[in-house]
């Protein structure tokens, strides 16, 4: 995105069903989940894909000031 780099997780599901997207709160990341996003996967049988925004966790740091 724009030259940085995101971090991200996908885990396999069922395709013929939505995958789930996880979004953390302002100051997480995919560490921050501990592992709840893989057991939500495999208890309803779908995919789902979580991230780190530009500047979290294992994201690229972006330039500040942020607008």
């Amino acid at each position: 995105m724009n030259g940085i780099s995101l971090e991200y997780r996908r885990l396999a599901g069922d395709p013929s069903v939505s995958e789930l997207v996880l979004l953390h709160e302002g100051l997480g990341g995919v560490a921050s989940w501990r592992g709840f996003p893989e057991r939500l996967a495999l208890a309803t049988g779908r995919s789902a894909f979580v991230n780190s925004r530009a500047g979290y966790s294992g994201s690229d740091a972006i330039a500040l000031p942020r607008r």
